[in-house]
C-alpha cells in the first residue's frame, strides 16, 4: 500500500495524558518504518513541548481521534505549525482485542501514513464561538421553558390564575404583566390594563385572575432567568453580525426562521465551499442513511450526524417541514422510515436550480415572487431513501414506502442538476469545479497567522509556509478527499530595487490537508518577504489567495539575536557599589533594557524562584519589575531578552546582597491608658552588622 506520509504521528488522548506514536522511516532497512510511542501530559505546557518534539521530528501529519472534548487543547496548539486532522472515532476503530492506548496511537499513525483517514470538519474560531453561543441559547431556551412551568406553579401557589386566561403567559401581554409584578405592582386592575390586542376583551377575567400574592423570591427567579436569556441573545446578535447577508438569504426560505438560520450558519461555518455538493452537506448533517446492502436484500443503516443532536432538534422550529406521518397523499405512512426527510435543512441552502414545470409554485412574500423550485422543502416525512445517490438522482424522485412495504414514488421536482449555492447566493455547476480559493485564515508563516503591514510576523529561521487547500470534486464525481497540490509564490525587493522571486509546488494531498513549503536558506535577512498560494487539482487552478477579498501574507527573517539585557536597581545596587543593603520586607525596582531596538519581552527569574516573562510596551522599550526579598543573604536576577522573531539573547546576571532589614529607631508601649496624648519612647536595640 502506498505511503502518503512517511513521517506521521497518531495521538490517543485521554483526560490526563496522550500517547503519541511517531512513525518514521527506518535507518536500518529501506522501505520499513519504526515507531516510537511516548506519553505526554494534557496541560498547555506539555502540549507545547509535544509540538516542539514533533516539529523536531519533521512530522508531516498528525492524526487525532475525537475523544470527548479532550482533543481540543491538542488540536488548537498543534495546528499552529503542524498539519493536524481530527478523525471520527467510529471510522478509525481498531480491531477487537487490541484496544489499548498505545495500540490505538500506533493504529492511527498507520492509517494516517497510508491516507486512510477522512478529516472531520473543524470550523474556525469565530464560528466555534458562535456555535457555543447558539447551543447555549438552545439550552437556555429549554431551561426558560422549564422556568415558565415552574413560574406557573408558583403563580398557582400565590392564587394568580394568569395561565387560565392567557394562553401564553410569556407573550406580549403576559410578559408585560410579569414585568409589572416583578417591579412590585400588585393592583389587579392595573395589571389587567397591560393587556394587548385581543386579550383586552378579557380584562374582567384578567382582573379576577391576577388577584393573589406575588412573593419576592418569585420575582427574583423570573428576573434571573430572563436576564440570562436576554444576555445570550445579545451576544448571539453580535456574533452573527458578519453573517447577516447569509441569514437574510436563509430566512427567505419557508420553514426556516431566524433561529434555525443562525444554527445552520453556526454548525456549517457559513462557507458551503467546504462541502463538494449538497449531497455531502446532507450526509454530513445526518439526514441521509449510510449504504449497507447485501445481495437480494436491502438494509437501511443508521444516519450518523456530525452535528450530534443539533439537526435533530431543529425541525420542531420549522412547522412546514415537520408534518405528521399521515399528511402525505397516498397513505398514512409510518414513522419506521429509514430516514425521515423532515430534516431537509442542510439541503436547502445547497440545492438550487431545476425544472419548474413539475413543481408547484410557492409564493415568496418578502421577494414578491415565487420561490425557485427545489428551494421549498417538499421532502416531507413519510419518504425515505436507501442511499445518498437515490436521494439526489437527477430525476428528483424519492422512494416512499407504504405499510406493506410497496414502493411509491413521490415526485419532488425534476431537478436536472444539483448545484451548490454559497451563502452569498452564488452557484457552481456540478462538474469539473476549480479548487476553492485559499482563505487567509488558513494560511500561516512559520506557524504564525497570515498578516502584513505593521502586523507582519518575524521569524528566527527560514519559515515553513502552510495553507489548507480544498478541491470540491474529482473527475466530475463528488469526493471529500479530492487530490490537490499547492502552488506557492514568494517575492521580495533587494537593496538595488531588484525583485527576486521563488516558487514551489507541493506534493498532491487530499482535499482539506495542510500543505507546506519550507523556504530556502538564501532568503535575505531583515527584508519583508511576501507570498501567496493557490490550489491546483491537475485540471484547473484556484484564484490566488490575495485576489478579491484576500490578502497577501508577509514575514521578516531575523537572523541576529538581540544583545544582552542591562539591569539596574536604585534600591538594591550592585555589591561593587554597596555591599549590603537593608531590604527584607522592602520592595525593590529592577529596570531591564537592551541596546537592541527590536526586543519585545524579557524572561527573568530570581534565584530560587520560578521564571516569568514580561512584555515591553513597544519594541525596544525598557521594562521595570518589582521584587520583595523575604529572606536575607546573597540574591541574583537572571534575564534574557527576546526579540520579535523569538530569538533570545545571552543571559544577564545581576547580583545583590540583602540584610535582615533596618533596625527600629524607637519603640512605643502599646499599653498606655485610653485617651493618652503622648507615648513613652524606648531606646532602639544596637545595630547588628552583616546579613544577620
Amino acid at each position: 500500500m502506498d505511503v502518503l506520509h512517511e513521517r506521521c504521528v497518531g495521538l490517543d488522548i485521554s483526560k490526563k495524558d496522550a500517547k503519541a506514536c511517531v512513525r518514521t522511516p527506518s535507518t536500518k532497512r529501506r522501505g520499513s518504518f519504526t515507531t516510537e510511542t511516548t506519553t505526554w501530559g494534557s496541560t498547555t505546557n506539555a502540549v507545547l513541548a509535544l509540538r516542539d518534539h514533533l516539529l523536531a521530528a519533521r512530522v508531516t501529519l498528525v492524526v487525532i481521534e475525537a475523544t470527548s472534548d479532550y482533543w481540543r487543547p491538542f488540536y488548537y496548539v498543534l495546528s499552529e505549525g503542524l498539519n493536524v486532522i481530527l478523525v471520527n472515532a467510529r471510522q478509525v476503530k481498531n480491531l477487537p482485542g487490541r484496544k489499548t492506548d498505545v495500540s490505538d496511537a500506533a493504529w492511527l499513525a498507520q492509517l494516517g501514513a497510508h491516507g486512510l483517514v477522512r478529516p472531520s470538519f473543524v470550523p474556525p474560531e469565530p464560528i466555534r464561538e458562535l456555535r457555543d453561543l447558539t447551543r447555549a441559547r438552545t439550552t437556555a431556551t429549554r431551561e426558560r421553558s422549564r422556568v415558565v412551568e415552574r413560574l406557573e406553579k408558583l403563580l398557582e401557589d400565590t392564587g394568580i390564575k394568569l395561565s387560565a386566561v392567557a394562553s401564553d403567559i410569556m407573550g406580549v401581554s403576559g410578559r408585560a404583566m410579569l414585568e409589572a409584578l416583578i417591579s412590585g405592582e400588585a393592583a389587579p386592575q392595573a395589571l389587567a390594563d397591560l393587556a394587548k390586542r385581543k386579550l383586552r376583551n378579557k380584562i374582567p377575567e384578567l382582573t379576577e385572575a391576577l388577584t393573589g400574592r406575588f412573593r419576592e423570591h418569585h420575582a427574583f427567579l423570573t428576573r434571573l432567568h430572563l436576564d440570562h436569556y436576554d444576555q445570550l441573545t445579545g451576544r448571539i446578535e453580535e456574533a452573527m453580525a458578519p453573517f447577516h447577508g447569509a441569514l437574510d438569504l436563509l430566512d427567505t426560505i419557508p420553514g426556516i426562521n431566524r433561529a434555525v438560520a443562525e444554527v445552520i450558519i453556526a454548525e456549517t461555518g457559513g462557507d458551503m465551499n467546504r462541502f463538494a455538493t449538497a449531497k455531502h452537506l446532507a450526509s454530513w448533517a445526518g439526514v441521509c442513511p449510510a449504504a449497507d446492502s447485501l445481495p437480494m436484500r436491502c438494509c437501511y443503516a443508521y444516519a450518523c450526524s456530525a452535528w450530534g443532536t443539533a439537526p435533530r432538534c431543529q425541525p420542531a422550529q420549522c412547522p412546514p417541514c415537520h408534518r405528521r406521518p399521515g399528511s402525505l397523499p397516498g397513505g398514512p405512512g409510518r414513522t419506521r422510515t429509514a430516514t425521515r426527510i423532515s430534516v431537509p435543512l442542510p439541503s436547502i441552502p445547497g440545492v438550487v436550480g431545476c425544472s419548474a414545470s413539475t413543481t408547484p409554485k410557492l409564493w415568496n412574500r418578502s421577494a414578491g415572487k415565487p420561490f425557485p423550485c427545489c428551494q421549498w422543502p417538499l421532502l416531507a416525512s413519510g419518504a425515505r431513501v436507501i442511499n445518498e445517490r437515490q436521494a439526489f438522482t437527477g430525476e428528483g424522485h424519492l422512494t416512499r414506502f407504504t405499510r406493506t412495504g410497496r414502493r411509491r414514488r413521490t415526485v419532488v421536482g425534476s431537478c436536472a442538476a444539483a448545484l451548490l449555492a454559497t451563502t452569498a447566493g452564488m452557484a457552481y455547476a456540478v462538474g469539473n469545479l476549480p479548487p476553492n480559493q485559499p482563505l487567509v485564515q488558513d494560511l500561516q508563516s512559520g506557524g504564525k497567522a497570515c498578516a502584513t503591514g505593521d502586523d507582519t510576523p518575524y521569524v528566527s529561521t527560514p519559515p515553513r509556509l502552510s495553507a489548507v487547500l480544498y478541491d470540491p470534486e474529482e473527475d466530475n464525481q463528488p469526493s471529500e478527499s479530492s487530490p490537490v497540490s499547492g502552488e506557492f509564490e514568494a517575492w521580495w525587493t533587494e537593496a538595488a530595487r531588484v525583485q527576486q522571486q521563488r516558487t514551489y509546488t507541493t506534493i498532491i494531498l487530499s482535499s482539506g490537508s495542510r500543505q507546506y513549503w519550507t523556504m530556502p536558506n538564501d532568503i535575505p535577512a531583515n527584508t519583508v518577504v511576501s507570498w501567496h498560494v493557490r490550489a491546483n487539482d491537475g485540471k484547473s487552478t484556484s484564484a490566488w489567495s490575495d485576489e478579491g477579498d484576500g490578502s497577501v501574507c508577509s514575514f521578516v527573517y531575523d537572523d541576529v539575536s538581540p544583545e544582552k539585557a542591562t539591569i539596574t536597581s536604585p534600591q538594591y545596587p550592585n555589591p561593587e557599589d554597596v555591599f549590603w543593603v537593608d531590604g527584607v520586607g522592602v520592595y525593590g525596582h529592577f529596570t531591564m533594557d537592551s541596546p537592541s531596538d527590536d526586543v519585545v519581552a524579557y524572561r527573568y527569574g530570581f534565584v530560587g524562584g520560578p521564571y516569568d516573562t514580561v512584555s515591553a510596551e513597544r519594541p525596544g522599550a525598557a521594562v521595570t519589575i518589582r521584587y520583595l526579598p523575604l529572606s536575607a543573604g546573597p540574591k541574583s536576577l537572571t534575564v534574557r531578552a527576546t526579540d520579535r522573531s523569538g530569538r533570545s539573547s545571552g543571559e544577564s546576571r545581576y547580583d545583590f546582597n540583602v540584610k535582615a532589614g533596618r533596625a527600629p529607631v524607637a519603640g512605643w508601649k502599646l499599653d498606655d491608658p485610653a485617651d493618652s496624648t503622648s507615648a513613652a519612647a524606648e531606646p532602639a536595640p544596637p545595630p547588628v552588622p552583616g546579613p544577620a
